[in-house]
């Protein structure tokens, strides 16, 4: 594994340890509740045996898909820090309460399309790790992002934009502002796991591929 890779997924391992996850042995960790996800810490194959109804996210391509299947691959990326240029923007705010946490859970279910449990990233909030972002448009959060630093590497979790605001360049105003946090920080790395749909834009602002991640669920 080189090391970019592994800084990319010790964030990410970092990040959803984060969301209130339970140990199983020394390096193994699943969640009771949203994201409902379970891991090993180098994010290789955890025996089936062990999923339940969670999904597995692993580097390794399923070689049969007879008991497994693919819930959706992402691609781990990553952005050098030391020439990119970042923007903030004035609509862009960060969460601090439980109140304003649980109107940015709904605005980010509403972005992904799937139910987002609040209590799993209440913790977030005391986290010194941890940024909640929100894009403010009219008093309504029409964008999402969390950020998670490990170290001198930023992980950008949880972008997202609501239907009814796509296409107004709200994402890129987000990354923008994400690249202008993390390098006041002194962070030298951005890293991410992109879906197809939005991988072409973090191309376009100098992002590069380095892995794909499998979400695997077992078949019913």
């Amino acid at each position: 594994m080189s090391e970019l890779l592994y800084k990319n997924l010790n964030n990410l391992s970092a990040f959803w340890q984060a969301l209130s996850a339970e140990k199983i042995e020394e390096d193994k960790y699943f969640h009771a509740h949203w994201p409902h996800k379970i891991w090993c810490e180098d994010f290789s194959p955890v025996d089936s045996q062990q999923w339940n109804d969670k999904v597995h996210v692993t580097l390794n391509k399923p070689i049969s898909f007879q008991h497994v299947k693919i819930k959706v691959q992402l691609t781990a990326m990553y952005l050098e820090l030391e020439e990119s240029i970042g923007q903030t923007h004035d609509q862009v705010s960060t969460v601090r309460s439980v109140e304003g946490l649980k109107q940015w859970s709904k605005a980010c279910s509403n972005a992904f399309g799937y139910n987002i449990d609040k209590q799993s990233i209440n913790p977030l909030i005391d986290d010194k790790n941890a940024t909640v972002l929100a894009f403010d448009v009219n008093g309504n959060i029409a964008g999402t992002a969390i950020l998670y630093q490990s170290h001198k590497t930023m992980g950008i979790h949880q972008i997202g934009v609501l239907p009814q605001f796509q296409r107004c360049g709200i994402g890129k105003a987000i990354m923008l502002h994400i690249i202008a946090i993390a390098k006041h920080r002194g962070c030298d790395l951005m890293t991410l796991q992109s879906s197809q749909a939005g991988k072409n834009m973090y191309i376009n602002m100098g992002f590069k591929a380095l892995a794909e991640l499998y979400h695997l669920e077992a078949k019913r």
